[in-house]
């Protein structure tokens, strides 16, 4: 239902979901190469569940000051020189999210009942990425609703590796990754902010808030010629097509596809041309399909 603006407070940290986007600020799930996608691809982000602490980027606005006669002149903010940088501790370390943050391959095939990856520190390549994290909220008159704070940019790396310690304790040596957020002119699902409704100053902003019924994730299918479907990475909650409760984009503008599965996720369209793009961005709790 149509939700009206009020006072929140988040009450908990639940989901993170994290995928690689190319140039023009398209999701692109973990795909080695963001910029080029073979026909009939689908890509999924990346959903870490063991989240336990957000600490939020902060700008730094800068100021114009005066004084003279031993007196304070007029003060005034020049706007914001600094995105900031926020980090994200998990208590358990996901490996996929690891390895992709750090460039490297899983090898579960050398040794067949072996897993190996490893950090990778002469890695130069920073890939930028779409960051959506997810959390319980309360708040006067509000019950049930998710936040879904959105980094629409930003360069990940990780800045606490995991270690190892018999003490006891909660949660010892977690993994920290520190987010770099820039501007994006493109919204999750991969219209333009110009076409919205949001009035972000230069149609850009390195950020969004959604408040919604449930955590939110991100399916790219960049189809085959003729394609009339594709299955989204995790089962989602509604079978709505009109923009009510998810929203899909083909090629940058929001379309409604002809139909949605909720116990399979297959996603109806068209006959798609080759190269043709579909974003869903879609409420879910994760139920693999």
């Amino acid at each position: 239902m149509a939700k009206a603006a009020g006072e929140l407070h988040n009450a908990g940290m639940h989901h993170v979901s994290i995928g690689r986007i190319n140039s023009s600020f398209a999701h692109r799930g973990a795909a080695a190469d963001p910029e080029t996608i073979s026909d009939g691809t689908t890509l999924n982000a990346i959903h870490a569940a063991w989240a336990d602490n957000l600490v939020q980027a902060q700008p730094t606005r800068k100021t114009a000051t005066s004084e003279g006669g031993n007196q304070p002149g007029p003060s005034i903010f020049l706007g914001v020189s600094d995105n900031g940088e926020a980090t994200i501790t998990f208590a358990l370390e996901n490996e996929t999210l690891s390895a992709l943050l750090e460039g490297v391959t899983i090898d579960a095939a050398t040794v067949s009942d072996w897993l190996m990856t490893g950090h990778n520190p002469r890695l130069d390549t920073f890939y930028n990425y779409i960051t959506v994290v997810s959390s319980k909220v309360v708040g006067d008159g509000i019950a049930q609703h998710w936040m879904n704070k959105i980094y629409l940019n930003c360069e990940i790396a990780i800045s606490e590796y995991p270690g190892a310690s018999q003490a006891d304790g909660l949660n010892n040596h977690m993994i920290t990754i520190t987010m770099k957020p820039d501007d994006s002119t493109r919204t999750p699902w991969g219209s333009l902010h110009s076409a919205g409704s949001n009035a972000f100053t230069d149609n850009k902003t390195p950020y969004m808030e959604i408040r919604a019924d449930a955590p939110l994730s991100i399916t790219t299918h960049v189809a085959s010629s003729s394609d009339t479907t594709f299955v989204l990475g995790f089962r989602p909650l509604s079978t709505d097509v009109a923009a009510v409760s998810q929203i899909f984009a083909k090629d940058g503008v929001t379309t409604s596809p002809t139909s949605v599965v909720i116990a399979t996720g297959v996603v109806t369209i068209p006959s798609a041309s080759a190269q043709e793009e579909w974003i869903a961005f879609y409420e879910t709790f994760y139920e693999t399909i």
